[in-house]
């Protein structure tokens, strides 16, 4: 886990949890944009010794705690993550223990589809790492009841991750086991999904647990696609957000 600050710490600030797979500079132009009156910490989940590991979006939340606290930064605006990353800030978030004003996600796949459908997807996975990049191919259709059309998206992080660190990630997306928030908390709780994105799924079970929440769905959108490919105006949604008290 790598810890990166940007700008004045004196300036309220804005944590930043980097998506799976993408490095920090896909926030340059938030950044650039808000460096002025905000501080940024921008974290970055994925590596360990060197190498990709993913410990659970539980075990993470613990991890960023105590490293903020260790440097006694416990008071953000605005706690802001994209896609399997955003598990691990809304752990952070319900915990409490660091406090925030507000909480943006985007493309966060948040499913609860049970434990036997967990048990399926893993063993299916764990086995196409096994078997080259073959055997998974034989289930597609039945993974896609679970995961949509985007089962490549889950089949692209076979390679990348070691076993265990797999078996988080299934285990995240696919049996989420929702944190409480109050709903006063619930009510400062942003989550953004593409029409087009496998993890609109998800939507079901966020209003089951979080129904004070505020979701938006972007029309002809796919995964992370109005982040990455609009981000002018991304950031005036985010600008809009904090306009809201100041």
């Amino acid at each position: 886990m790598f810890i990166d600050f940007i700008g004045d710490v004196n300036l309220p600030k804005i944590l930043i949890i980097c998506p799976i797979g993408f490095e920090k500079n896909i926030f340059d132009n938030l950044v650039d944009n808000l460096k002025q009156i905000y501080s940024f910490c921008i974290i970055n989940l994925e590596y360990e010794d060197g190498k990709i590991s993913y410990k659970g979006a539980f075990n993470n939340a613990i991890k960023i705690e105590n490293l903020l606290s260790e440097k006694n930064m416990t008071e953000f605006k605005i706690l802001f993550s994209l896609s399997l990353s955003g598990m691990t800030a809304i752990k952070l978030y319900a915990n409490n223990k660091i406090k925030f004003d507000y909480c943006i996600l985007d493309s966060t796949p948040m499913l609860d589809l049970g434990l036997i459908k967990e048990k399926f997807i893993t063993s299916v996975f764990l086995k196409e790492r096994a078997n080259s990049n073959s055997y998974a191919n034989e289930y597609k259709d039945i993974l896609k009841t679970a995961l949509g059309d985007n089962v490549d998206i889950f089949l692209n992080m076979v390679d990348k991750f070691d076993e265990i660190s797999l078996k988080y990630i299934i285990q995240d997306t696919i049996r989420f086991n929702f944190p409480k928030i109050q709903e006063v908390r619930q009510e400062k709780l942003y989550i953004r999904y593409g029409e087009n994105d496998f993890s609109k799924k998800s939507i079901k079970y966020i209003k089951s647990h979080y129904n004070k929440s505020k979701i938006y769905i972007k029309k002809g959108m796919t995964h992370l696609q109005e982040f990455l490919e609009h981000n002018d105006k991304y950031i005036d949604f985010i600008k809009k957000i904090i306009n809201i008290t100041d």
